[in-house]
């Protein structure tokens, strides 16, 4: 799965068309590309590796508020670029049946607009791990509630109407261990 949906992100970003600044006012590229927050609700699946080397996958879900810095240089016609934040949360399966991790991104993102409503690029910085049955996932690292690791990943939005766009993500995690891996839909609304 994780390899799929790289791979179709990844085509995404290899074939782009252009649009001029000028052509994407006129489709209506709406207030969620130009505004300088957008709020992203969104689901999706967890793939990590315990420490007794068992692999799982898990639902998860969350929200991810974006900023969009890319205002300050209108001389990029089709470049955006900002920051991510936000928590996601989802079961792992530990010691006690409500085992959870919280993950708390902080990411700088960049992405391209090649064709009309669509957005394609990446994101990379750091996941915060707050878990409360430390030690179940294998991060290779001595258990702890709070871990910090450097993560990275592909993103896409396809802007569906004026103020709502809809978008994958697909994030990966690098411990020591095994590398988590996120992947999402959402629906972003802006906010600012």
């Amino acid at each position: 799965m994780r390899r799929a949906i790289a791979l179709v992100l990844g085509l995404t970003v290899l074939f782009p068309l252009t649009l001029s600044a000028q052509e994407r006012t006129e489709v209506g590229m709406g207030d969620v590309y130009s505004k300088p927050f957008n709020i992203n609700p969104k689901v999706g699946l967890f793939d990590y590796s315990t420490v007794n080397d068992v692999d799982d996958t898990n639902p998860i879900g969350g929200v991810a508020i974006n900023w969009n810095g890319s205002q300050f240089l209108p001389t990029l016609d089709r470049l955006y670029y900002g920051a991510r934040t936000g928590l996601n949360i989802t079961a792992i399966n530990g010691v006690t049946d409500d085992s959870a991790l919280l993950v708390a991104p902080v990411n700088a993102v960049a992405a391209y607009n090649p064709i009309e409503r669509l957005l394609v690029g990446g994101h990379g910085g750091f996941n915060f791990y707050v878990q409360n049955d430390a030690g179940v996932l294998n991060t290779g690292a001595d258990p702890d509630d709070f871990e910090v690791f450097p993560n990275a990943g592909f993103d896409a939005s396809y802007a569906v109407a004026n103020n709502i766009a809809v978008t994958a993500e697909a994030d990966w995690t690098f411990t020591d261990g095994s590398d988590p891996f996120t992947g999402t839909l959402g629906v972003a609304f802006p906010i600012g």
